[in-house]
């Protein structure tokens, strides 16, 4: 998770022109843990950037599938809400013993006003 986040943390430098210093970057990893702080860069990219932001999101299917999509779901959409994405895509990673055509899809799914499109595979 740490090297996750430390990735997260250069990704987030470069994107602001590094405007976000490490230090501040420790700050908002602290006042709100790892998902919050995922929450409060998406939102500074989106003030930062006017560019479209596509978010992308990935699950373990370990709840059943459908459980999976809909916790997911609400997931991506919280976070697309939170940074203004122009897209969400939500894929769900399936690393059960069964054939390919039988974990591999795509839907859409609307949650609210995000539309979302959800991978299997």
């Amino acid at each position: 998770m740490r090297a996750i986040l430390g990735q997260l943390a250069t990704r987030t430098r470069l994107t602001l022109g590094g405007d976000l210093a490490d230090g501040a970057w420790s700050d908002i990893l602290e006042r709100f843990g790892p998902d919050g702080a995922f929450q409060e860069v998406l939102t500074r990219l989106a003030q930062a950037d006017s560019r479209p932001l596509v978010l992308l999101i990935d699950e373990i299917l370990h709840k059943g599938l459908e459980r999976t999509i809909r916790d997911g779901l609400e997931q991506t959409a919280a976070y697309m809400d939170r940074c203004a994405a122009d897209a969400g895509h939500l894929v769900i990673f399936d690393r059960r013993d069964e054939a390919w055509e039988d974990k591999v899809f795509h839907r859409r799914e609307s949650v609210g006003a995000a539309d979302v499109h959800v991978w299997g595979m």
